[in-house]
């Protein structure tokens, strides 16, 4: 799991889930890092292999709610093994990151970047 000013990011099954308290519009407002790195290049789609990862990036109201001043979120997880995956959010306006983690493997333990 990772843990940053209030979120919670960690796997449950076959999902990252994020979860964000106190939480508000303002707060998942800008879009959200999600990159997924197998254990073998060759299980991502011809276009990422380059890459090297499969890039899953996404808005907060495509896989989350709020509820009670509680943001929550679920994104669900391919099937092939994961190396590593690199979560965070990001600025829109400029790119620039507003916080970064590495969740290990399929349940290993976070370090944030």
């Amino acid at each position: 799991a990772a843990f940053h000013s209030g979120r919670a990011v960690f796997l449950n099954g076959k999902a990252v889930n994020y979860v964000m308290e106190p939480c508000s519009v303002a707060d998942v407002k800008d879009p959200f890092l999600l990159h997924i790195v197998p254990v073998e290049a060759t299980d991502l789609p011809e276009l990422s292999q380059s890459r090297g990862f499969d890039n899953r990036d996404f808005r907060f109201h495509q896989h989350g709610s709020i509820i009670d001043g509680k943001c929550l979120a679920a994104v669900p997880l391919p099937d092939y093994d994961i190396a590593d995956i690199k979560i965070g959010q990001f600025r829109l306006a400029d790119g620039e990151a507003l916080w970064r983690a590495t969740l290990v493997g399929n349940a290993g333990p976070a370090r944030t970047d």
